[in-house]
């Protein structure tokens, strides 16, 4: 209820976020122009860095501690709705291809606007001039979970860009086709994840295991349920949504489906490793596996190319779950003592 305190706070998360998107924008910049395969692409990289300008004014943190998930459920279907409504409306031929990382852009900056006019009307939260004291305060309380979402972007995002140094564009396209459609299954689990963290923080230990068996048990049902259907289906779901010439991204397909299993069940499981104040153990899990994953990931996708890709990730998505689960031996240990 203290409108102060959270306008100090979203204040300081923005300014914050703000100066992590200049360094991103930095670093991709030195990216694409450090290599022909992607300089003479670099006005696609430009328009898809839109997506991250909106990501950065999507309060999406704010909705959830202030447990009104209904605004990011709304929000994120109006983005993807306006999307693919754009998407058949201006792309007509190959040439149009630029529309499709603009257009994208465009609809998550729009979001991301009407997000934060959500949040000033709602919430009647204003934007102040915190101290930098203030600043580091939020910063170090944020760093190791800040760390351990950077660390899972090596293996997140770095599959496509290590098998797109080692290979062509095509395999390229074929991995990605099947990748995409992995996670547009596997995020049914993240609004899940995202209610349940400002519930089970509020949890007594005991009362804490006894809710994460309950969902991890669900979670567990729902992913072999969904594995299985994409693994069987996987030829069929290739032709409908990309045609027959894809179907090179089958085998992916069914690979990526094992991985999918584990990556939902990971993302159920992350909101009880912060509830127990775990964040410095997550941290080294996801740095040590995404170090790990580099050199591996480099290997296969060198030798099998999209097959060898799709086989390093779930390589990451077992050891993640595994060590995952180790993390949360507190909630056992309790539960048993």
């Amino acid at each position: 209820e203290n409108k102060e305190k959270i306008s100090e706070i979203f204040s300081s998360v923005m300014i914050i976020k703000f100066a992590l998107l200049i360094l991103s924008f930095v670093i991709m910049t030195v990216i694409v122009f450090s290599f022909e395969k992607f300089k003479k692409d670099w006005l696609v990289y430009y328009l898809t860095f839109g997506i991250v300008v909106g990501q950065m004014l999507f309060p999406v943190w704010l909705f959830q501690g202030m447990e009104k998930m209904k605004y990011i459920t709304f929000l994120n279907i109006l983005a993807k709705l306006i999307f693919t409504v754009a998407i058949f409306v201006f792309v007509r031929k190959v040439s149009d291809y630029l529309y499709v990382p603009l257009i994208n852009s465009l609809g998550f900056v729009m979001i991301g606007i009407f997000a934060l006019w959500i949040t000033f009307r709602e919430f009647k939260i204003y934007l102040k001039l915190p101290s930098i004291a203030e600043i580091k305060d939020i910063f170090r309380k944020s760093w190791y979970i800040f760390l351990s979402n950077l660390s899972g972007n090596i293996y997140g995002q770095g599959t496509t860009f290590i098998l797109g140094l080692v290979s062509s564009n095509f395999i390229v396209g074929y991995y990605s086709a099947a990748e995409k459609l992995v996670k547009a299954i596997a995020s049914l689990s993240q609004p899940v994840a995202q209610s349940l963290y400002p519930y089970i923080i509020k949890l007594q230990m005991g009362d804490l295991f006894l809710n994460f068996r309950k969902v991890i048990v669900l979670s567990s049902v729902f992913a072999m349920f969904v594995t299985f259907l994409v693994f069987e289906k996987a030829n069929s779901i290739i032709c409908l949504l990309f045609g027959v010439g894809m179907k090179k991204s089958v085998i992916d397909l069914k690979i990526l489906s094992i991985a999918m299993f584990f990556t939902m069940l990971n993302v159920v499981k992350q909101p009880y490793i912060y509830a127990i104040k775990r964040d410095k153990e997550n941290f080294l899990m996801y740095l040590l596996i995404g170090l790990s994953f580099v050199p591996l990931c480099f290997f296969l996708s060198l030798y099998f190319k999209d097959i060898g890709t799709s086989i390093s990730l779930i390589y990451v998505e077992v050891s993640v779950f595994i060590f995952g689960m180790l993390i949360l031996k507190d909630l056992w240990r309790i539960r048993n003592g």
